[in-house]
């Protein structure tokens, strides 16, 4: 993902020009669909007394997922027996190498590895949506997408990046379910892969709520891109494994940049109210971003988001400390707020809850963070009850990081444990009417110091257990205490003496 402020290098401002080139690509395809909803809104629709399955194989009435999707009804199942759809089809009037679903039906597979669609040889080089492509059905009413194995990615730049499954239906209201599949990139279908930013799902001027779930992801880039200004999302329960970004021109091939597995991109010009929600999953072990919201990008992009749950999360990002010619310090949750305007909205991070998640990543070279907190953060953020936990030769620098904080931050840091970092919450200067506050944590086995704040405002830190119950150490203030330290600009009394429940986490 971008830090535009943070020293990115050439391979991040290429992320960043693809994420500018998505956006007008992405209105594009809004507008494009729009005019096909409002062509379809003025036919007469016709209901059927009753659902109907229509059945797709090499040797059934319906030889392309496609053809079946041209014959159903709204309300009805095409369900795609054990076989690999695609290009080649021998007696598909359409073959499936986009497969366009603009209708509110269900289209289910007979799971993934059994059924498969593949569309990689196809269109390679042009820019195409999606190998499924899911645009605002003809009438009000909910889609469905289960059991498949989707694999390859079609090229949808010049870059050679690719995107598996599209969301675009604009209609509030509808509810497209993504569940039960496999997204799958494959270094046989695609030899540069591990140079490609391929994105699994990509979520763009949505307003239906949008359900990822149960899904596995494995060889992309990107599970899923969320942008613009969204209906509700939720991505639960899913299985997570990444590539990084490769430059192949190197041998071996050089890591530049690393994974991102869910990015929530607000720059839409608009205030993103709706809940968008993370719970569940299993990031496995990558080198990468667990879930990232930007709220706003460079270039004039901006957005806001008040709604933001990731709850219940195992961060098992073991490894991130990987050399990249990136700056490596990406976090396994990643909240950026850029402070610039585009009218009324002003680009922040706000209602953002981050509860009971698992945290364990590893550095043997000193990089990575938990969560990291940059720029502007607003009011009624909350991180409680998670288990950060730092490992590794040389650990990680911190499980919380400020950067940069803008006086209109508040977060509460409450009832976590945070141990093995260097430093257990670290924060940059502290700007007159930033609130930040730790309370009810045990931190302690950090091996510089449990809090530290660089001048500023004060950093809130009373009735936190700090390792030993004569509280933390401060050469000034508390010269006899033997937990992990603090800095000053911390107010830390009074501190806990026995531990508290979060150190059992």
């Amino acid at each position: 993902m971008d830090h535009s402020g943070d020293g990115a290098g050439a391979s991040r401002v290429r992320s960043g020009w693809l994420r500018v080139f998505r956006s007008r690509w992405g209105r594009a395809l809004l507008g494009v669909s729009l005019l096909a909803a409002l062509a379809a809104g003025s036919a007469l629709v016709v209901r059927r007394a009753s659902a109907a399955t229509l059945t797709v194989c090499s040797t059934c009435a319906y030889r392309s997922i496609n053809d079946a999707l041209a014959a159903a009804a709204p309300g009805d199942t095409v369900r795609a027996l054990a076989g690999t759809y695609g290009p080649n089809e021998p007696g598909a009037t359409t073959p499936d190498t986009v497969i366009r679903i603009s209708k509110p039906v269900t289209v289910v597979g007979a799971g993934a590895g059994v059924s498969i669609i593949n569309d990689a040889p196809a269109n390679q080089g042009t820019a195409t949506a999606g190998v499924i492509v899911i645009t605002t059905p003809s009438v009000a009413g909910d889609i469905s997408v289960v059991g498949f194995t989707v694999e390859g990615a079609i090229v949808n730049d010049s870059n050679d990046d690719g995107i598996l499954l599209t969301v675009n239906d604009t209609r509030a209201g509808d509810t497209v379910s993504i569940h039960d599949n496999l997204f799958y990139g494959d270094t046989t279908l695609d030899p540069q892969l591990l140079a490609d930013q391929t994105d699994a799902i990509y979520v763009y001027g949505s307003a239906a709520a949008t359900q990822i779930n149960r899904n596995a992801f494995r060889g992309v880039f990107r599970a899923a891109l969320v942008e613009g200004n969204p209906g509700p999302v939720s991505f639960s329960n899913n299985d997570v494994n990444l590539h990084a970004l490769y430059d192949l021109s190197t041998t071996p091939p050089t890591l530049a940049y690393w994974a991102e597995g869910l990015l929530f991109l607000g720059d839409s010009g608009a205030v993103i109210s709706s809940a968008q929600t993370v719970s569940g999953n299993t990031f496995e072990r990558y080198a990468g971003m667990g879930v990232g919201v930007d709220a706003g990008y460079c270039c004039g992009l901006v957005g806001a988001y008040t709604d933001v749950n990731i709850t219940a999360n195992t961060f098992n990002n073991l490894g991130v400390a990987a050399s990249q010619s990136s700056t490596p310090d990406d976090a396994d949750i990643y909240l950026h707020g850029f402070g610039t305007s585009n009218g009324a909205v002003t680009s922040t991070i706000s209602g953002v809850t981050i509860r009971h998640n698992t945290f364990n990543l590893s550095s043997d070279t000193g990089h990575g963070y938990a969560v990291r907190l940059n720029g502007s953060i607003g009011a009624n953020n909350v991180i409680s009850q998670n288990a950060l936990r730092g490992a590794g030769a040389a650990p990680p620098p911190a499980g919380v990081l400020f950067t940069n904080p803008s006086s209109s931050a508040a977060v509460s840091v409450n009832a976590n444990l945070i141990t093995g970092f260097v430093a257990g919450l670290r924060s940059d200067a502290l700007p007159a009417g930033a609130q930040v506050s730790a309370r009810q944590n045990c931190i302690a086995g950090n091996s510089a110091a449990g809090v530290t704040v660089a001048s500023g405002a004060t950093l809130m830190a009373a009735n936190n257990w700090w390792g030993a119950a004569s509280g933390p150490y401060n050469t000034s203030t508390n010269p006899t205490g033997t937990g992990d330290a603090v800095s000053d600009g911390v107010i830390y009394t009074p501190y806990l003496t026995k531990a508290p429940a979060a150190c059992s986490y």
